[in-house]
């Protein structure tokens, strides 16, 4: 990793909000990475994780807790 984990962190509403115009308007992730400087593949991710719904962008699904133990 060329990055600590420290560096990774959360994309606001808004340049999220600004994806979505753009794959609306046409733009493939390739060409939507090269103008944000964000990687091809955070955006593929923040496109299927999140959903335009209506003009609203839901939260991606929490992930799932460890079941429970089984007596």
């Amino acid at each position: 990793p060329t990055h600590k984990k420290t560096a990774r962190s959360e994309h606001s509403i808004n340049i999220i909000k600004l994806l979505f115009r753009l794959k609306e308007h046409g733009f493939s992730a390739a060409k939507i990475s090269d103008f944000s400087s964000i990687p091809k593949s955070t955006v593929t991710r923040i496109f299927r994780t999140r959903k335009n719904k209506n003009g609203v962008i839901l939260e991606p699904k929490k992930r799932e807790k460890r079941p429970g133990k089984l007596n």
